[in-house]
């Protein structure tokens, strides 16, 4: 059965080498995330990767040991599907955050969602939990803006460097990074909860 619990907590964390950081570690100095890019002899998508831890009740939804986050596009899966329901497109949008996840987002009632993560294969990877829309909707949209400003601040200085980097590498920085989808979609939910205030 789902459980609802009263503290929730998103942190958007990226992976640098091995390491997960949190996007307000890497705000501190952007210059270290895109070093760190640049270090790469030969990346491939799977290098660049990012996206939401989940708490609930002080315990990890989306992971024990790892937080199953994956390339930056499949990040924006919440965002999307988030999106949707907030337009009363959907009331159960699919958020896989994962290249194997089926992960979906209900909404049960006027303010309740329910995430839940499965395997392609069928096998659970984080249990159906009950969480409170609005807030799971301001604290997403509160990370999301952190990264995109992240992002962005990269993809600027990817493009103030010019010919002093490999022009295919930075590039490859700017499309992965996703930077205006993540714009687009913050900007889109932003609204829409201004629109909704009144229900959150």
């Amino acid at each position: 059965m789902p459980t609802m619990e009263n503290e929730l907590k998103i942190e958007f964390r990226l992976l640098v080498g091995e390491d997960q950081v949190s996007v307000e570690e890497l705000l501190k100095n952007p210059d270290s995330l895109l070093n760190a890019y640049l270090a790469e002899e030969a990346p491939t998508d799977s290098v660049f990767q990012g996206g939401y831890c989940i708490s609930v009740g002080d315990k990890k939804w989306n992971g024990k040991e790892e937080f199953y986050f994956d390339m930056f596009s499949y990040t924006l899966n919440w965002l999307s599907g988030i999106e949707k329901i907030l337009l009363k497109e959907l009331t159960s949008a699919e958020v896989g955050f994962w290249e194997e996840s089926t992960a979906t987002a209900a909404l049960i009632g006027s303010n309740e969602l329910k995430i839940t993560d499965t395997h392609v294969g069928g096998k659970i990877v984080a249990k159906p939990t009950i969480v409170n829309f609005g807030i799971f909707c301001h604290l997403l949209l509160q990370e999301s803006r952190k990264y995109e400003q992240l992002a962005h601040t990269i993809k600027n200085n990817v493009l103030a460097k010019g010919e002093a980097i490999d022009k295919k590498r930075g590039e490859q920085i700017i499309r992965e990074m996703c930077a205006d989808d993540f714009s687009r979609h913050c900007k889109a939910i932003e609204i829409l909860l201004k629109e909704q205030s009144n229900l959150f």
